[in-house]
């Protein structure tokens, strides 16, 4: 059988696969999103603060940022 431990072990030799730039993109989809749903960076409901109204728009500028041509 497969345990935690073994993923564990086998964790510790993994490399990243995405860059620092994708990580970005990626908090900003999910800051957007919560955002959206009106939870606060944590995931519990409430108003968005003005931090996550800024990360928000920042996160919007990042996956714009990218040309199509």
């Amino acid at each position: 059988m497969i345990y935690v431990r073994h993923f564990e072990e086998a964790m510790k030799f993994a490399r990243r696969s995405v860059s620092d730039m994708e990580l970005r993109k990626y908090e900003a989809i999910a800051s957007q999103q919560l955002y959206r749903a009106g939870l606060d960076s944590s995931g519990l409901g409430g108003t968005a603060s003005t931090n996550n109204t800024a990360d928000h728009f920042q996160g919007a500028a990042l996956l714009d940022d990218e040309d199509d041509d």
